[in-house]
């Protein structure tokens, strides 16, 4: 990827033009952002066979430098740090930047006239992984659940069928331009003329991971948010130190989890 933007970049011969554009401001965004990097990388936050907390592990550490050192400042604009969502969408429908990641929304603001520049001349597929490794996606969507106490759980199941069915499904995708969640709905013939780049999108949804699952992941979070923004945004931070004492805390929270469980 970093080849290819940097031979575009020299074709373009345009300063303001960068390689890449993603979210790395200090937030969830951002633990989904590096997340991808990490699990490219062949590495991960816990070993889910051991339960460890393996956040130094070289992969890892690899992964995080590589972000820090070739992506903020370079093939991205500094700026990046403080990028969410719809800032980091923004620089790419501005026709300056060559590769974006995002959530599929972004397709159709992307190729929607009015707010695009590049609109119709864009495409889409799984992101990039390192040599040796497979391509990741971070699991990402707004799910539907039922609360242990509430006085209407058949009615909220009645509720969730109705918005997974086949037809609201359909529906969403038609009209909101939202993925659909089920397989089938990519074969349909209307989804496949109207929505035709969804096709491209059906292998990166299939390898898509879930973030670490805890009871307390959003605290596990807040820890690696804070890990990750610093790790990126002080170029000579000592990772692996960073790493450890990351890890230290995340295992006292998963012990946490565990007394919940119980």
């Amino acid at each position: 990827m970093i080849e290819q933007g940097e031979a575009i970049l020299k074709g373009e011969d345009d300063p303001g033009l960068y390689i890449y554009s993603a979210q790395f401001k200090q937030y969830e965004g951002l633990v989904c952002d590096m997340m991808e990097f990490i699990w490219s990388n062949g590495g991960a936050v816990i070993d889910h066979k051991t339960g460890q907390v393996i956040l130094d592990e070289h992969a890892v550490i690899r992964a995080v430098a590589f972000v820090r050192d070739s992506i903020i400042g370079k093939a991205a604009p500094r700026g990046a740090v403080n990028y969410e969502e719809p800032e980091s969408l923004g620089l790419f429908i501005q026709g300056k930047a060559v590769f974006h990641r995002n959530w599929p929304y972004a397709w159709a603001v992307a190729n929607d006239p009015e707010k695009s520049r590049i609109a119709g001349k864009i495409g889409v597929g799984p992101l990039p992984a390192f040599q040796g490794h497979n391509s990741a996606s971070t699991l990402g969507g707004w799910q539907f659940g039922i609360n242990r106490y509430s006085r209407h759980p058949e009615e909220a199941w009645q509720f969730i069928q109705f918005m997974t069915s086949q037809q609201s499904q359909k529906r969403l995708a038609l009209e909101s331009g939202l993925a659909p969640t089920r397989r089938s709905i990519y074969q349909d013939r209307e989804i496949q003329e109207k929505m035709a780049h969804l096709k491209a999108f059906l292998p990166a949804f299939e390898k898509a991971r879930p973030r670490p699952l805890s009871p307390v992941y959003p605290m596990i979070s807040q820890e690696l948010q804070r890990f990750f923004s610093r790790a990126i945004v002080v170029r000579r931070s000592d990772l692996s130190e960073m790493a450890r004492a990351t890890s230290t805390r995340i295992e006292k929270l998963l012990k946490l989890g565990s007394m919940i469980r119980k």
